[in-house]
């Protein structure tokens, strides 16, 4: 049936959109033990890499003095830094291919569950995304603070990016699509349809409600690309023009997130809760 075609062309277009988020806690069903352990084991894992560029980038910069300087030993050089950061890039791209491959990890857990567990999955996925994780985490607490550091890629500069295509992604996998980089088109059966053969408005608000983030998204994009103001310029105090294009995409991203909710209500999903952020849900704290 319906469900069953969609969880199953789901797990094509599952790996796009878990590229930003942090797909493997988002996508994976929740209490399910086994599998769930080992998607997480696999993300865990690079972790302690990141540590370790980060521990590299404050040797680099001067902020720290390890030990083994004062023996004659030099700290890092970028060339040195820029080769690990590529290499681990490279090693989890790969784990995230082969957890959505054919027989991988993550795409056996969604094609193995049952339709209402594989629906509760994809939806708190793409509703955790939207909200706490990118509404929140990523764009309103560094904007609340006015501080470049809590950018999201504050050491790549590549911000813009990362957000544009997490909006992307979500796109993705609610219209059941995704175009390769030669342009050809991959499309399965979406949740998109599911939801219009209940309610054609409600799918018809969802499709333009993902639109506008993306096009909110799209602005930022396109004003970093050009070089007038990066993103950790855009969310600086004093910078009226650049905090109010991301709060566009904040303000769109949780307005999505409201359509969202009703489609789980729409499907009659059980068990998915959406993940906050203070941020959003209590700004005060942010500040305490």
């Amino acid at each position: 049936d319906g469900r069953a075609r969609l969880r199953q062309g789901g797990s094509a277009g599952q790996a796009d959109a878990a590229g930003g988020a942090r797909h493997q806690r988002a996508l994976a069903l929740q209490g399910k033990g086994g599998r769930e352990g080992q998607l997480h084991g696999q993300q865990k894992a690079v972790w302690p890499s990141k540590n370790v560029i980060y521990f590299l980038l404050r040797l680099y910069f001067g902020r720290v003095k390890h030990p083994l300087c004062s023996l004659g030993m030099q700290p890092p050089t970028a060339f040195h830094i820029h080769t690990l950061m590529f290499e681990i890039k490279i090693i989890s791209t790969e784990d995230i291919v082969a957890a959505w491959a054919m027989g991988g990890q993550a795409r056996l857990a969604l094609e193995e569950a049952s339709d209402a567990d594989a629906l509760s999955a994809i939806l708190t996925g793409m509703g955790s995304l939207s909200y706490g994780e990118l509404a929140g985490e990523r764009m309103q607490l560094g904007l609340l603070l006015h501080d470049p550091e809590e950018e999201h890629d504050c050491f790549a500069d590549n911000t813009h990016n990362s957000h544009f295509y997490d909006a992307l992604g979500i796109e993705n996998v609610y219209l059941g699509q995704y175009v390769h980089s030669d342009g050809t088109r991959l499309t399965v059966p979406s949740l998109s349809s599911l939801v219009a053969a209940m309610d054609a408005d409600l799918d018809a608000e969802v499709q333009a409600k993902l639109s506008a983030t993306l096009n909110a998204m799209r602005i930022i994009k396109s004003e970093a690309d050009s070089g007038r103001q990066s993103y950790d310029q855009m969310i600086g105090a004093d910078n009226l023009a650049g905090n109010a294009l991301v709060q566009n995409a904040i303000d769109a991203l949780v307005d999505q997130t409201r359509v969202l909710e009703r489609v789980v209500a729409t499907l009659d999903v059980a068990a998915v809760a959406f993940e906050g952020s203070d941020s959003l849900d209590n700004p005060g704290a942010v500040f305490e």
